[in-house]
């Protein structure tokens, strides 16, 4: 055996600096590469980004005729969907007491989760507009909805086993009321099909319609009725007992599907308190109803461009995106932030 010569050992050293340099460049450009790969796959946009989105991408479907007036939803797909594929959908119910308000409220959350994999709804329905209207139509048409949305789930890439339904303030009424009432369909259609969710968002709900802030709205000819009439004893007399079979919190009689329940601490149209009492009765039937208490927060947090803040705004959609993610329902990475809109105004 030949014993090597110290040349040997300084160009055997030499050839481990040269491939140790090599190595490590060849390590340092893979982390590159890898980190230009995530940035790539992680989409930044801002609310702003959202709203053009919305006007680019939502198309709007008639699910209903009533006297000659079309009844619509708005919806957007995620990228490259097509007819092949199903996706987690959700469907958003805008608030307003029933009588204002309309299907753009939620645009850009339908647009930023169409960005993360999911369909995205938006959908209007009849209001509370003249003495004869009746809320009992708002819950009709909303059935309809679904109803329509599960029907024609195929040109709609909707997954109906994925089918998460969202609403705000009366909105969110109307959405335990897809999950929580029999009845209140409309005659024309197969109520057989059924309008419950696989999951429910509720955004400081009226859970309770026989307040004394709520209690007119069931009948629209006292709500349009002179302030004296709405003030009377007839107000409780007419409208108690059809408040309480439409209210949410008084219908609960089975385990509800996963529910977030988020509701402003400082909440003087929702209080919190009907909130808690809300989801502790849902978790009675041992339902996965998730409370979510914001501390110094008043109504209608979740309206962007209302009442709430950019960030206040964002954060929702976060809380949102963190539920529906424990479900595995969202799929590409999109981050929304702040963008410090100086037109972003709220209303005091």
């Amino acid at each position: 055996m030949s014993i090597p010569l110290k040349n040997d050992f300084e160009m055997i050293a030499a050839y481990t600096q040269r491939l140790n340099a090599v190595y490590g460049k060849i390590v340092l450009v893979l982390l590159v590469a890898q980190i230009a790969v995530a940035a790539k796959a992680q989409t930044t946009v801002t609310w702003k980004d959202l709203d053009s989105a919305a006007a680019s991408n939502m198309q709007a479907v008639t699910y209903k005729t009533v006297n000659d007036s079309a009844i619509k939803f708005y919806y957007s797909l995620p990228p490259k969907a097509s007819l092949a594929h199903k996706f987690p959908t959700i469907v958003f119910i805008h608030g307003g007491a029933w009588r204002g308000g309309n299907a753009k409220s939620f645009f850009a959350y339908a647009a930023y989760f169409a960005m993360r994999g999911m369909v995205g709804i938006s959908i209007d329905y009849r209001l509370l507009k003249r003495p004869t209207d009746d809320i009992n139509n708002c819950i009709a048409d909303c059935k309809s909805a679904i109803r329509y949305i599960k029907q024609h789930a195929s040109q709609l890439c909707v997954d109906t086993n994925r089918l998460v339904i969202c609403g705000e303030s009366a909105g969110g009424h109307l959405a335990a009321c897809m999950q929580l009432l029999d009845g209140y369909n409309d005659p024309n259609e197969d109520s057989t099909l059924s309008t419950k969710p696989t999951a429910l968002v509720l955004l400081n709900p009226v859970v309770n319609v026989t307040t004394a802030t709520f209690l007119k709205f069931v009948d629209a000819s006292i709500l349009f009725a002179p302030k004296s009439i709405t003030d009377s004893v007839v107000l409780h007399n007419q409208c108690f007992e059809k408040a309480k079979a439409i209210s949410p919190l008084f219908v609960i009689k089975s385990a509800l599907p996963p529910t977030l329940l988020i509701n402003g601490m400082n909440d003087k149209i929702t209080p919190p308190a009907y909130a808690e009492a809300f989801a502790q009765k849902a978790n009675q039937y041992k339902s996965n109803c998730q409370l979510v208490l914001l501390p110094n927060t008043g109504h209608a947090f979740a309206v962007p461009r209302y009442k709430a803040t950019e960030a206040e705004t964002l954060q929702t959609v976060a809380t949102i995106s963190d539920f529906l993610t424990s479900f595995k329902y969202l799929k590409h990475k999109v981050q929304l932030i702040n963008s410090n809109d100086p037109n972003w105004i709220t209303k005091k």
